[in-house]
């Protein structure tokens, strides 16, 4: 099981997935409640000062972006 899980180094905090960066606006998918659920990823407070950033997914333009939990079961779609 590959999970979204936070990284600090000298530049601040990074979102991996498995041992592989995720940058702003790149289309993951996260297990919840079972089901894939496929979005653009964002961060906010990602600078070396914030206490912990916040992963988001947006995944339908008319709801709000959901707050995804560090230790999400989480992949790349496939290409």
């Amino acid at each position: 099981m590959t999970t979204l899980w936070l990284d600090s180094g000298p530049d601040g905090w990074r979102h991996k997935i498995g041992d592989e960066p995720v940058s702003c606006g790149t289309q993951i998918e996260v297990r919840l409640f079972g089901e894939w659920v496929s979005g653009r990823y964002e961060a906010e407070d990602l600078s070396p000062r914030a206490p912990r950033p916040a992963a988001l997914l947006f995944y339908d333009n008319d709801k709000p972006p959901l707050r995804v939990e560090e230790f999400t079961e989480a992949r790349f779609p496939r290409r």
